[in-house]
């Protein structure tokens, strides 16, 4: 679950490279936080979980699923 793995902004946002035109916002949709990636070339906004350097080797997820 990426509750258990910081995805947003915080204290454990340094585990994820944000990259380019990437922002958070509130999403009334679904009444929580999201990012918004955008930009005409996608090799260059992006967010890459985990973060290269972060020494973590997965997201220890356990669902069948995950959403984005």
């Amino acid at each position: 679950m990426l509750k258990h793995f910081k995805m947003l902004p915080g204290s454990d946002w340094k585990l994820n490279k944000k990259q380019g035109d990437v922002e958070e916002y509130f999403a009334k949709e679904i009444g929580r936080r999201a990012l918004s990636v955008e930009g005409t070339i996608s090799a260059n906004n992006y967010v890459q979980l985990p973060h290269p350097s972060a020494n973590i080797k997965n997201l220890g997820l356990t669902g069948r699923y995950i959403y984005f």
